[in-house]
């Protein structure tokens, strides 16, 4: 399963180059971001290819982190198939905390969802109502 490393950063210039030169010289290989900058809270959300080097790598340079773990699910590229898939969730009554693309090829979308409970979410979309959205 897949995981999100939710990353705390300093407001101030140059807090990405930080992240960024530290994955690069850990050769962490990202999936997927996504950042919100707020004076706050500013957050890097990182998908890596291997949970064990990110991990690495934000322990070794002394980054605040928190992980998650992330369920997926590839539908096509229909808007009206991510509305179904998250009504799906919603009606579960699952609370999504963040939502990834992990990839897109063609006309299919990998989405990466993380919520307080990933195996729940893993179970509603293996419903056959839900299979009927997912694309193997």
């Amino acid at each position: 399963m897949l995981r999100e490393f939710s990353v705390q950063l300093e407001d101030k210039v140059g807090a990405m180059n930080r992240l960024a030169r530290t994955l690069a010289e850990k050769e962490v290989k990202i999936l997927s971001m996504a950042a919100k900058v707020t004076p706050e809270n500013p957050t890097v959300g990182l998908v890596a290819e291997e949970d064990a080097r990110l991990r690495d790598a934000l322990e070794a340079s002394h980054f605040t982190f928190e992980e998650s773990e992330m369920a997926s699910a590839t539908v096509s590229d229909d808007p009206q198939d991510f509305v179904k898939l998250t009504e799906h969730l919603a009606n579960a009554m699952i609370d999504i905390k963040s939502v990834y693309i992990l990839a897109k090829v063609g006309t299919t979308v990998q989405y990466g969802f993380v919520a307080d409970n990933a195996q729940k979410i893993d179970h509603v979309l293996s419903e056959p109502s839900a299979q009927e959205l997912i694309i193997a």
